[in-house]
């Protein structure tokens, strides 16, 4: 089965403590031994890769993440202003990425498209983003995955001769990582 449930921004330094003790270090809602727990917290897929992580989730690298930073150099990877004025730049007709002129135009309170005075409703928006606020109080820094096996297959774990549990186990595990 899988479960998916929204991190938001506000709280990513929490979310990410959360994460990573309960998956990570193994307790609380996870009656399992650290180890284990390590082995099935783990970075997984293109971004993973492309940001070099590999291996067990650890609370500073996730903390980095959901916060929009490079865990190693800190680098911003993602700005939700910069797309926002983005998006406020096509609404009024203009084109390609947000210039140094476009910004300079957005905090005069102009079009960027051509120069004139803003709609009030950009114009509170765009402000709201100069102000360091996030005018559409939506921010979802990451999505929260988590497979998990049927109960028949929990049970037969569960329950189950050695033979039993090493086989469930292992196509449970061959499935996640499909």
């Amino acid at each position: 089965m899988l479960s998916i449930a929204t991190i938001k921004g506000a709280g990513s330094a929490k979310a990410a403590a959360y994460y990573t003790k309960e998956y990570s270090e193994g307790v609380g809602e996870m009656l399992q031994t650290a180890q284990s727990a390590r082995e099935r917290s783990r970075w997984y897929g293109d971004g993973a890769d492309r940001l070099g992580l590999d291996g067990p989730v650890d609370q500073r690298s996730l903390e980095a993440i959901l916060a929009g930073r490079h865990p190693v150099d800190g680098q911003t990877l993602y700005d939700p202003a910069f797309h926002l004025l983005q998006g406020a730049k096509r609404y009024l007709g203009g084109e390609g990425p947000v210039t140094l002129a476009d910004l300079e135009h957005f905090r005069d309170g102009k079009s960027p498209v051509d120069g004139t005075d803003l709609p009030r409703p950009v114009l509170r928006h765009v402000e709201a983003l100069f102000d360091g606020r996030n005018p559409t109080g939506r921010s979802v820094s990451a999505l929260d995955l988590t497979l998990s096996a049927p109960k028949s297959v929990s049970l037969m774990i569960a329950v189950g001769d050695e033979e039993i549990r090493e086989a469930a186990t292992a196509a449970h595990e061959r499935a996640v990582d499909k």
